[in-house]
């Protein structure tokens, strides 16, 4: 079964580690256009807008809240804003997180058109275990 191949921790991880650079990429995308890496980070930023703006409400509030918004919360106050006890708080931004990382595999896979390697997936997101795995979109 896939979801069994799937190394939640590590895809959680990477999907964490992309959006703490959002500011960056948001500042390389619009600010810095003579960057070498402004294309890339225009790119960067529409693919995670995109999926952000597909999440579920709370998966994207949480998402938008922790990361994206541009200020810092502490997680109690995020946690009390939203009505949830921290472990719930917890609980619901890790499955955030690993939807985010789902999400951008899915999104690069469609935009490369071709089969993903334990290497492409776990530079962009999930982490399988498997050798080769092939992009299934619906």
């Amino acid at each position: 079964m896939i979801i069994d191949r799937i190394n939640r921790q590590e895809s959680i991880n990477n999907a964490r580690k992309l959006l703490k650079s959002y500011s960056t990429i948001r500042r390389l995308a619009t600010v810095n256009t003579s960057h070498p890496l402004h294309e890339q980070a225009k790119r960067d930023l529409k693919c995670i807008q995109a999926i952000v703006g597909g999440m579920e409400d709370t998966q994207a509030s949480i998402i938008n809240m922790c990361y994206l918004d541009g200020s810092y919360k502490t997680r109690q106050y995020i946690a009390d804003t939203m009505g949830y006890s921290r472990s719930s708080y917890n609980r619901f931004k890790n499955r955030a997180l690993l939807a985010f990382a789902e999400s951008y595999n899915r999104l690069l896979c469609q935009e490369s058109g071709h089969k993903s390697t334990n290497k492409f997936v776990q530079k962009f997101g999930l982490n399988l275990q498997s050798t080769v795995r092939y992009c299934r979109i619906k």
